[in-house]
């Protein structure tokens, strides 16, 4: 150990603190699981066909690639999974995924854990959901930003629910 104490053992050489995955998860077209989803990668299988989600009609692409296999009932409660949109969701089931593959309990050291996601653009059920009482011409500014922080809001809150983690001050 050196001068700087235990603290130095938690940085990089680069002087930042050093980031650990320990664990992962996922939820794509090609799985409901990180296993499922590079069986199906390295097996070359395609995920294209007609959209499900919603009625594509009179769109000039009809096809993609959905999730069609996720169940949320199988990562989160049913109750909170209505109030959360399809893609905070995903994101709770991929995150709940990493904590089993890691083995962690994150309860008793919620302030020492982070999740890192991705997603395109989430939320477009709670965008359009919001919008269909309110014309693209009346819109305002205030409803546009209410919906980008309820984007993050939504995975945000199914964390603290389903972790009880206290949301920062």
């Amino acid at each position: 150990m050196t001068d700087d104490g235990p603290t130095r053992d938690l940085m990089a050489t680069s002087g930042r603190p050093r980031v650990v995955v320990t664990g992962l998860g996922a939820v794509t077209p090609l799985g409901s699981d990180v296993r499922s989803t590079w069986e199906n990668l390295v097996a070359g299988r395609a995920t294209a066909g007609p959209i499900t989600a919603f009625d594509a009609t009179g769109f000039p692409v009809t096809f993609a690639c959905e999730a069609t296999s996720f169940d949320p009932g199988q990562w989160i409660d049913r109750k909170q999974a209505r109030r959360m949109d399809r893609f905070a969701q995903m994101v709770v089931a991929a995150a709940r995924q990493a904590q089993s593959d890691a083995g962690l309990e994150i309860e008793p050291e919620c302030d020492r854990v982070g999740v890192s996601f991705g997603t395109a653009m989430g939320g477009l059920k709670s965008f359009e959901d919001m919008m269909s009482g309110v014309g693209m011409d009346e819109a305002t500014g205030k409803e546009f930003e209410r919906v980008m922080k309820g984007y993050h809001d939504l995975v945000e809150t199914g964390h603290r629910e389903i972790y009880k983690i206290e949301a920062d001050a």
